[in-house]
């Protein structure tokens, strides 16, 4: 059978999308010429999926934080919006949560200087700033949108979160504000670790981490909500509508080191610069033959690990740098050929270092290395070579 070969280039027309332009529009404007296009400029297409209204990134606070008061107006405004598309019964973990959401939101916006181009267009509520505004003499907001709540009942909404932020704001406030700093980097790095899906029960442990250092490991109690609701709060709904290239591009960035370190929040950047598959595993290999040199010096066995070194260390296989399409490519196929020209070596490794191991405390660092989904796989299918590993 004869293919005619699809050469024409004229029939692709590369599209540029506008900020505000659907979601959907803004990811067919990603798709490259699969045919004719060169796949060292493809770049991995993250798509947002949507969110109910109530979770929607509201436009309504205009307010300029730089007091208590201000600061204050601005989250409680915001969570009553969201309240207003909550249903006809609001409850007071609805409340609760819209709160913590407002003031995530509100920090995140003061610290990462957030605009409008870094929200995905489809998951924004666009209601006028004079709907936030209350008259000073009788206390009513100006005008009584969102239509479908009116003035009275949303000035209840409004005391609802008032006295909510009052309650807390000496206490779990506080906490937030420094978790929210954080959050766009561990939401980015559970993207990259999903390949693109937000905050899964799976990826959980990336999240504990910043939590416990904020609020101590005994921190469930202060949340005031079921732990896996205040998890879903703060790592999902606060930071969803935030544009899913521009938070795995955080992750990737290893510049971010420095500062959060600094700010005395490190476990927001334990895994940043975030890296794709074939960068972990490259980083779980190098770890595992440098264990292993010092090892086998330790028991007078000399592996000739230098080729495996070389390999990751000579194509940056290990590297997670911000999102480069040339780079992405070059480093998943160097690390397919490391593993099909080394695949026996690594795991002579394995089984080395399994058994050096075997009557030592090692416990954790021992059991984080060797959970490594590549060294899990590389110990099924290169068995044979673990055995003899684990025999010397």
């Amino acid at each position: 059978m004869n293919v005619q070969a699809h050469n024409n280039a004229g029939n692709f027309a590369a599209l540029n999308a506008n900020p505000t332009d659907s979601t959907a529009f803004r990811t067919l404007a990603l798709l490259p010429n699969i045919v004719n296009g060169d796949p060292n400029n493809f770049v991995p297409i993250f798509v947002a999926p949507g969110i109910a209204d109530r979770w929607k990134w509201t436009n309504t606070v205009n307010t300029v934080v730089n007091s208590d008061a201000t600061f204050r107006k601005a989250v409680t405004l915001e969570a009553t919006m969201m309240l207003c598309y909550a249903g006809a019964t609001v409850t007071a973990a609805d409340v609760r949560m819209a709160t913590y959401v407002a003031v995530l939101r509100t920090v995140m916006r003061h610290a990462w200087t957030l605009e409008m181009a870094e929200v995905e267009n489809a998951q924004t509520l666009t209601i006028t700033a004079d709907h936030t505004e209350i008259d000073a003499t009788t206390g009513n907001f100006v005008h009584a949108g969102p239509n479908n709540v009116n003035v009275a009942d949303k000035r209840a909404l409004f005391d609802r979160v008032d006295a909510e932020f009052a309650a807390k704001v000496d206490t779990i406030i506080p906490g937030l504000i420094r978790l929210a700093t954080g959050v766009p980097l561990i939401v980015g790095t559970i993207l990259v670790y999903s390949s693109g899906h937000h905050f899964v029960p799976q990826h959980k442990n990336i999240a504990v981490g910043l939590v416990r250092q904020v609020f101590g490991a005994q921190h469930v109690a202060e949340m005031d909500l079921p732990e896996d609701d205040f998890y879903d709060v703060v790592f999902h709904k606060a930071a969803h509508p935030l544009v899913t290239g521009w938070l795995v591009g955080q992750a990737r960035n290893a510049a971010h080191r420095a500062g959060f370190t600094a700010m005395g929040l490190a476990a927001a950047i334990v895994r940043v610069p975030a890296k794709f598959a074939h960068e972990r595993a490259g980083s779980a290999i190098i770890r595992l033959v440098t264990q292993v040199n010092t090892l086998g010096e330790s028991n007078n066995v000399v592996l000739a690990a230098a080729t495996i070194t070389a390999a990751i260390e000579g194509t940056a296989i290990a590297d997670g740098d911000n999102i480069t399409p040339a780079l992405i490519t070059a480093r998943a196929d160097a690390y397919t050929q490391l593993e099909a020209s080394n695949a026996a070596d690594i795991g002579f490794c394995i089984g080395f270092y399994r058994a050096a191991i075997a009557d030592t405390d090692a416990g954790a660092v021992r059991d984080t290395l060797l959970r490594s989904y590549a060294i899990r796989r590389l110990i099924q299918s290169e068995a044979a070579s673990v055995a003899i590993g684990e025999a010397q």
